[in-house]
């Protein structure tokens, strides 16, 4: 097995498009946090109170407790609008503590501790990255005509499967390492650390969290949505032999299923669909963190059970 799992860990990084997808993970951070550090130097200007307008930096737009507030007031009206999301009762009861307790935010120019928190934005990425890998890794055996050498092999075919598999969910922890090693060392080289506070609401109770838990919490929570992909893009690759289809799909459905989701998230069977519960802790359908990660379950291991079993059932070699 180990065997298996070192060649097929070679065969990717035979391919320049390994490197080039590596390159531009790691170049698209530092593009981010260029940026970034661009738009928070850059002067915004406003009308004083005598109606001049004055040029000033965002860490000094006046005081903290007058933004929080404006926040406040805005956050209950979306509440009105959307009663029962969790996230707009988070904000407000987190902005509330901050005026009742006097405990002032983290400044609104990107900081070291917040820009930690991108590297959850940039799974997106990895997906996209992980999700060519996964739909070739089977179907370009079959074009490249390797496919009858490597069943020659004294290895069964769930093996062989096995493998490949678990190599491309290899490849997705590489480029998640590589991702937040860059986000770290961007945070600190072009950011500065923040003087506020930042709360989160755990057990319906305000509390202060750490950035890195934050960071490192986010992402793997957006990591779910790699796993998902992933699965849907092998299992399309493995079965129809195709990786530009099995990576149109997965990508159409990855980024209009919440599209989708949203217009029919009001019929009953909607919760049954893995796409609505993507974001476990706030699904876009009105269930349980717990139904959540059953329905995630159940849907990955149905992908893979349909992956292994076209594979070793069905003439591989024809």
């Amino acid at each position: 097995m180990f065997n298996l799992m070192r060649n097929e860990w070679m065969k990717i990084w035979r391919k320049k498009s390994t490197w080039i997808m590596t390159c531009i993970l790691i170049l698209s951070i530092v593009a981010v946090a260029a940026l970034s550090r661009g738009l928070n130097n850059m002067p915004a200007s406003q009308p004083d109170a005598n109606g001049v307008t004055v040029t000033t930096t965002e860490k000094d737009t006046g005081d903290w407790r007058e933004r929080v507030q404006e926040d406040l007031v805005a956050l209950k009206a979306n509440l009105n609008e959307e009663p029962h999301n969790k996230e707009i009762q988070d904000s407000i009861m987190v902005a509330q503590y901050r005026l009742d307790h006097d405990v002032a935010p983290p400044t609104t120019t990107m900081t070291t501790e917040s820009f930690l928190d991108t590297n959850a934005s940039m799974t997106m990425m990895i997906l996209l990255f992980t999700a060519i890998v996964a739909g070739g890794i089977v179907s370009s055996e079959f074009t490249q005509g390797t496919i009858k050498m490597l069943l020659t092999r004294p290895v069964s075919r769930a093996k062989i499967l096995l493998a490949k598999l678990s190599i491309t969910f290899l490849y997705s922890i590489f480029l998640s390492v590589i991702s937040f090693v860059t986000v770290v060392i961007c945070a600190y080289a072009f950011f500065s650390s923040s003087d506020g506070a930042m709360l989160a609401v755990v057990d319906d109770e305000v509390v202060k969290t750490n950035p890195w838990t934050t960071a490192l919490l986010n992402t793997a929570y957006a990591y779910i949505s790699v796993i998902m992909s992933t699965l849907l893009a092998f299992l399309l690759g493995s079965v129809f032999r195709s990786s530009a289809l099995a990576i149109g799909i997965t990508m159409f459905i990855t980024f209009i299923g919440t599209t989708i989701m949203l217009f029919i998230s009001k019929y009953s069977f909607a919760k049954f669909i893995w796409l609505a519960h993507l974001d476990v802790r706030n699904p876009l359908v009105d269930t349980s963190t717990t139904f959540s990660v059953m329905i995630l379950l159940i849907t990955g291991a149905i992908f893979i059970a349909i992956s292994f079993f076209d594979f070793i059932k069905r003439d591989v070699t024809a």
